[in-house]
């Protein structure tokens, strides 16, 4: 449960800190360590990625999809400034941290 929140943490905080919105493959790159494991099939990241969006969003991060002519998405957050500086910095160690 406390990795569930520290990957979220960090997906919050690349998104925070984009200057442009991200595709997935972009993220799962950015974030290897949580998306990008190699043990773990390609199929069942994209489902790790599709809850978290979804409880970052419950949790009133409003996420945006932005759909590209491929077929695929980049994603954003709304407003980040309202809720977060976009100078704000997670590393992956601060995240564990706070487990």
């Amino acid at each position: 449960m406390s990795h569930d929140l520290e990957r979220k943490l960090v997906l919050l905080t690349l998104l925070v800190s984009s200057r442009y919105p991200l595709t997935r493959a972009e993220i799962f790159k950015k974030l290897p360590s949580y998306y990008g494991d190699p043990k773990r099939k390609a199929e069942s990241a994209k489902k790790m990625f599709e809850r978290d969006k979804a409880e970052l969003s419950d949790a009133g991060y409003d996420l945006f999809a932005e759909p590209m002519e491929s077929g695929d998405y980049k994603y954003r957050l709304d407003k980040p400034t309202d809720f977060l500086d976009r100078n704000f910095l997670l590393t992956q160690e601060q995240a564990q941290t706070l487990n």
